[in-house]
C-alpha cells in the first residue's frame, strides 16, 4: 500500500495525478471540529489558558489542524498577538496563486473585516475595476473558496461574502499600504453609515482607523452610551476612552466625560479618579446640560467622600443659577438630590445655614 498526502491544491500543479491509476482511494479530510480544536489546545498548553486565548486560537484555525498547531507554537512562545511566518507563508503563497485582479478585489473585501459586501467592494475600489468585473471576481473567488457567498444580506439589495477563513483575510489586509488601509476605511466607515450600520463600534473603528477622528468620537460616544444603558461598565468606560483619544469636539469630549463621570458614580474605588473628569466637563459644557448635571454629581459625591465639605456645598450653590436643559432634568435632579443628602449627612450647622 501507498499512502500519499496533499493539500487539495494538488490537482492545480497535477490535474490528472490518478487518472491513469485503478484502485486508487480518495479520502478527503473534514475540518478539525471545534471542540477537537479545544481539546488540543488545552492539551498543548494545559488547563490555565484562558477560555479567551482558546476562543481566539480556535477561530484564527478555522478547522485547519496545521494552523491551529502553529498557532499554538507561537503562543506558547509568547507571540500570541502576531501570527506566526509559517502561516503567513502559506497564506500568502495561496493568494500569489491568484490573478492580480482577484487579489485586488480580495485587498479591497478585507478592510471590511471577515464580511464584506459588493457594493463596499465597487466603492473601495474607485472605478479601478468596473462593477461588472468585480462581481465576475467575487463570484470566482466564492469557486476558488477563498471567500463564500451568504444567501441573506445584512443590507438589502448588497450581495454579502465571508472570507472562508480568517486567516485569508488577515493575509490580503496585511498586503495593504498603510495609505491604502487610511483611505479604505474612511471609504468603508461612509459606505456603511450611509447603508444603515447598526453597531457604532463598527463605524467608529472604521473611521478611527480612516483618520476621521471628529466622527469616530462620535460612534465611541453612542457606543459607550449603548453600553451605560445596558449594564456594562467596563465596556462603556472602555469606549468612552476610546472616544476621548480620537479628539473629537468639545461637545462629545464633555459627553464623553460625563458619561465617565456617571459611570464611576456608584463605584467608590472610582469616585476619586473621576474628579479630574467632572472639573473638566463642568468647564466644558453648557450650565444645566447633562453632561454638566453628570460631572456636577460625581463632584459631589467626590468631596463627600474625600471630606471637603466646602467645594460640595459650593458646587450645590451653583444649582441656583442655571436654566435646566429639558433632556437634563432627570440627571439634574439626580446631582442636587445627592448633594442635599450629602450635606444633610455630613451634619453640622454649617450645612444648615447655607
Amino acid at each position: 500500500m501507498v499512502l500519499a498526502l496533499a493539500r487539495p491544491e494538488v490537482y492545480e500543479v497535477f490535474p490528472k495525478l490518478w487518472a491513469e491509476r485503478q484502485n486508487v482511494q480518495e479520502i478527503r479530510l473534514k475540518e478539525l471540529g471545534r471542540k477537537a480544536g479545544e481539546r488540543l489546545v488545552r492539551q498543548v498548553l494545559g488547563d490555565a489558558v484562558g477560555a479567551e486565548t482558546i476562543e481566539r486560537l480556535v477561530r484564527q484555525a478555522d478547522g485547519n489542524a496545521f494552523y491551529l498547531e502553529e498557532l499554538i507554537r507561537a503562543a506558547a512562545e509568547g507571540k500570541a498577538t502576531t501570527l506566526p511566518e509559517t502561516v503567513l507563508a502559506m497564506v500568502d503563497t495561496r493568494l500569489g496563486r491568484l490573478a492580480l485582479e482577484a487579489r485586488r478585489v480580495l485587498r479591497a473585501a478585507s478592510v471590511f473585516g471577515e464580511v464584506c459586501w459588493e457594493g463596499g467592494v465597487v466603492v473601495l475600489l474607485g472605478g479601478a475595476m468596473s462593477t461588472t468585473v468585480i462581481g465576475v471576481w467575487l463570484a470566482k473567488l466564492v469557486e476558488q473558496e477563498m471567500l463564500a457567498a451568504r444567501p441573506d444580506s445584512r443590507f438589502p439589495g448588497q450581495r454579502e461574502f465571508t472570507f472562508r477563513h480568517a486567516l485569508l483575510r488577515e493575509g490580503a489586509y496585511a498586503t495593504l499600504t498603510e495609505h491604502d488601509k487610511r483611505v479604505g476605511h474612511r471609504l468603508a466607515g461612509e459606505w456603511l453609515e450611509h447603508h444603515g450600520e447598526g453597531d457604532p463600534m463598527v463605524l467608529a473603528g472604521h473611521f478611527e482607523r480612516g483618520r476621521e477622528g471628529k466622527k469616530a468620537g462620535v460612534y465611541y460616544l453612542h457606543a459607550a452610551e449603548q453600553a451605560s444603558l445596558a449594564g456594562d461598565v467596563s465596556a462603556a468606560e472602555a469606549r468612552a476612552h476610546l472616544g476621548l483619544a480620537c479628539g473629537g469636539t468639545t461637545e462629545v469630549r464633555a459627553s464623553l466625560l460625563g458619561l465617565l463621570c456617571e459611570v464611576s458614580y456608584f463605584d467608590p474605588r472610582k469616585v476619586s479618579a473621576a474628579l479630574p473628569f467632572a472639573e473638566e466637563v463642568m468647564r466644558l459644557a453648557k450650565r444645566g446640560s447633562v453632561p454638566w448635571a453628570r460631572g456636577a454629581a460625581s463632584k459631589i459625591v467626590g468631596a463627600l467622600r474625600g471630606g471637603k465639605i466646602d467645594v460640595l456645598l459650593e458646587t450645590l450653590q451653583t444649582f441656583r443659577e442655571i436654566v435646566p436643559a429639558p433632556d437634563a432634568v432627570n440627571a439634574l435632579v439626580l446631582a442636587a438630590t445627592t448633594g442635599c443628602l450629602c450635606s444633610t449627612s455630613s451634619g453640622g450647622s454649617r450645612s444648615r445655614t447655607r
